[in-house]
């Protein structure tokens, strides 16, 4: 039961591992010399510590379990300390990882976010310049009817100035006429 946990455990030591590998190689390069030298650090101490499991977990003979009992503990005091300090630091990577992972998921929904909104934006910006088209022609065509509505009012003001011209001259011809009778 202790062996299947210590087993379950060294297996999730190393999918760590492998996320902070992945995690390592997407860093910056000025960065990245420092974390994968600690890495390879890991990585080698949790080959030590399989190394040591299997070693302990292998069918020995009754006198060399004997002996080891008798010596005192499977694990030495500064073993057991590396141990928690790696199991510490891996449940840090492991934190990190996971904020990491859910700055990512956020990340991605905010991007889908913004391109929802860009599409819409595009849609909205297509729809106002047929709207800007229409109003162009729109007023194209008004502009054509106010020009030949100036240009009927001008020539309806030369008839009238002409009708005006030759009813002046009518009525000064018809004075003429006039005075001109009686004297």
């Amino acid at each position: 039961m202790l062996i299947s946990q210590v087993d379950r455990q060294m297996e999730e030591a190393h999918e760590l591992l492998e996320q902070m590998d992945l995690e390592v190689k997407g860093m910056p390069p000025t960065s990245r010399q420092k974390y994968q030298i600690r890495l390879k650090s890991y990585v080698a101490e949790l080959s030590l510590l399989d190394k040591e499991l299997k070693a302990r977990t292998n069918p020995r003979d009754d006198n060399s379990l004997r002996d080891e009992l008798f010596e005192g503990d499977y694990v030495k005091d500064d073993q057991k300390q590396r141990l928690l300090d790696n199991t510490e630091r891996l449940e840090s990577s492991s934190r990190q990882l996971e904020g990491g992972y859910k700055l990512a998921v956020e990340a991605e929904q905010i991007g889908s976010q913004i391109l929802t909104d860009l599409s819409s934006q595009r849609e909205t910006i297509k729809n106002s310049k047929s709207r800007l088209q229409e109003t162009n022609y729109d007023l194209g065509r008004s502009s054509r009817i106010i020009n030949g509505m100036i240009r009927g009012i001008k020539q309806q003001k030369m008839v009238l100035y002409g009708v005006a011209a030759i009813m002046l001259l009518t009525i000064v011809l018809a004075i003429y006429f006039t005075v001109r009778k009686h004297v």
